[in-house]
């Protein structure tokens, strides 16, 4: 509970801080045209997995809003997958990628968010499990996304909303394969930054 005191007291004072800022010292892309703002922050993905539970993964990233509509989120994380209570069934999908979309009525307390994530997954094996089974499957997965957020500061967002992963790649190995990422995915996250 005093960590929770302590992190909100931080957020308030560093709301002080952006308040006293200048309107004018925002980069600008194009003479008094479009402004580039910066934000970052971690995210929980619950993803399901063909004919298995839901598994969940943090992660994070960074990225940038331009004329605080579209933006561009630089993002990573990884996925434990596992089929039943067979031990050596278990690989790890890391995925590296962007997400890029729009914000809509960005101003509003509630509002939301349409986007598309664009990631370069790989399917290897849990070494901790099976170090000698070496094996790396590669797949481009592409998710549309929708999301609900919250401005909670002038600086703080929350977000939540659900994603589709679809998988395009011929790699298999056992049971593990493109079908078998595809998946509904739920999603939430914490931005922070100047919006």
């Amino acid at each position: 509970m005093k960590t929770i005191i302590i992190i909100l007291a931080a957020l308030v004072s560093f709301n002080i801080s952006f308040a006293q800022e200048k309107p004018d010292s925002v980069q600008t892309l194009v003479g008094e045209g479009g402004k580039i703002t910066f934000f970052t922050g971690p995210f929980l993905r619950n993803k399901w997995f063909k004919n298995s539970s839901a598994v969940s993964a943090f992660g994070g990233g960074a990225g940038v809003y331009y004329n605080h509509t579209y933006y561009v989120y630089l993002q990573t994380t990884s996925f434990p997958i596992e089929r039943g209570s067979n031990s050596n069934d278990k690989y790890i999908l890391n995925a590296l990628g962007v997400s890029v979309g729009y914000c809509f009525n960005h101003s509003r307390v509630l509002h939301f968010v349409a986007g598309s994530q664009i990631y370069y997954g790989a399917v290897t094996n849990n070494k901790d499990v099976n170090p000698d089974n070496n094996i790396k499957l590669n797949y481009l997965m592409l998710a549309p996304e929708l999301y609900l957020e919250v401005n909670l500061l002038s600086y703080v967002r929350l977000y939540a909303g659900p994603s589709y992963y679809i998988t395009i790649g011929n790699g298999s190995h056992d049971w593990v394969n493109a079908e078998f990422v595809n998946g509904f995915s739920f999603n939430f996250g914490l931005l922070v930054g100047k919006f």
